[in-house]
């Protein structure tokens, strides 16, 4: 399948187009990991999770997700709030999603090009999801994980990549939105980027 996806922060999460399309936690991390990097150096060790998940300041967190990011803790229930709300918003754009494994994976029943846009049918899901989900999602796959220091994190998934044999530096962004459209060695990027570079980062 021809998956277009995005790594960490900028609007979040860009969805599969092919046979359908696919969406997962993981894939939702590694875009908005990107976003996140842009927090300032003297933010490090008293970063929020809202500041965690936001990123850049300019850019506004819709208030529906801000307010279950603010105190700090994504619940299941929230969670689940989240993609209900995105779905109806695929629906009533005439879309069809379909539950995930997990609570806020999905993907979107298929549709060939002959029945609507591709690019349309994308653009459409990237502003639900911008509106009800991306956020929430971050912040739900990472509330659990410490704080690391975005140079710090880069150099740990630039080690992580290299031990797989994917050769990526920082700055990292445009490597690794180049290496997310290789379907080779895209689940080592999603790995590497998510939590794989844990076992990289300093003690």
């Amino acid at each position: 399948m021809n998956t277009v996806t995005s790594a960490f922060p900028s609007p979040p999460a860009r969805l599969a187009i092919g046979i359908g399309f696919a969406v997962a936690v993981a894939a939702v991390v590694t875009a908005l990991w990107l976003r996140s990097d842009s927090l300032a150096d003297e933010q490090y060790g008293d970063v929020t999770l809202l500041e965690r998940v936001q990123g850049d300041p300019a850019v506004p967190i819709p208030e529906f997700q801000r307010a279950i990011i603010a105190d700090g803790r994504v619940t299941v229930e929230e969670a689940a709030e989240a993609r209900e709300r995105t779905f109806v918003c695929l629906r009533e754009a005439g879309l069809s999603p379909i539950a995930g494994e997990t609570i806020l994976s999905y993907h979107l029943a298929p549709i060939s090009a002959s029945e609507r846009d591709p690019e349309g049918v994308r653009a459409v899901s990237e502003a639900c999801q911008a509106q009800h989900l991306d956020y929430v999602m971050t912040a739900y796959a990472i509330q659990d994980t410490p704080y690391i220091h975005p140079a710090a994190r880069e150099k740990a998934i630039s080690e992580c990549l290299a031990a797989k044999g994917i050769a990526a530096s920082p700055p990292l962004r445009d490597d690794i939105e180049r290496l997310m459209q290789d379907e080779s060695k895209r689940d080592s990027v999603v790995f590497c980027t998510n939590e794989g570079w844990s076992e990289f980062a300093p003690d």
